[in-house]
């Protein structure tokens, strides 16, 4: 099953809907969607201290859906400088991530996965910088995977069954069976 965004028509019906009273549940299946998709739009887009509102969360919803969520990490200049120096130190990108968490525990701004930051330290590499080379292990140079024609398992210089010899057949000598 694909996935589709809530649109405004969703939104406008889970505005009425849920600020009467009901139900993430019934309006889920009013909408045709899955209960928590409803719990979870409500509580990405309802203000703190007022009741869900559906033009403000489309708006809301349409602004976030333009800045994805790497490069609104990859905007923040104080991490992003941060995790660069780390890498010049040459610590591995598991242990920048894994650091962060553990130096700025309620500021998730700060927090940042080690695949983020190798897609980081790719970009740049792209751009023509050469953060790869500060990185403490580099990936192996991968080879393409052959789908036919695999030489794994062969055995070298191998003779068809078709032209061994004919004592083989007499099953006189061990290791002819």
């Amino acid at each position: 099953m694909s996935y589709e965004h809530l649109n405004s028509f969703e939104r406008k019906a889970i505005y009425y809907r849920f600020n009467s009273g009901e139900s993430c549940r019934s309006i889920g299946k009013l909408l045709n969607r899955h209960h928590t998709t409803i719990m979870r739009e409500v509580k990405r887009n309802k203000p703190p201290y007022y009741d869900y509102f559906d033009e403000a969360a489309h708006e809301k919803a349409m602004a976030r859906r333009k800045v994805a969520r790497h490069a609104r990490k990859r905007n923040n200049k104080a991490l992003y400088e941060l995790v660069h120096s780390k890498i010049a130190m040459g610590w591995s990108p598991d242990a920048i991530a894994g650091r962060l968490k553990k130096d700025n525990p309620s500021d998730e701004l700060m927090y940042v996965s080690h695949e983020t930051i190798y897609q980081w330290v790719i970009k740049d590499f792209k751009a023509g910088g050469e953060l790869y080379k500060d990185l403490a292990k580099r990936h192996k140079k991968r080879r393409k995977q052959r789908k036919y024609g695999d030489l794994r398992g062969q055995i070298k210089n191998r003779v068809s069954i078709s032209e061994r010899p004919k004592i083989v057949e007499d099953r006189s000598r061990i290791g002819d069976w």
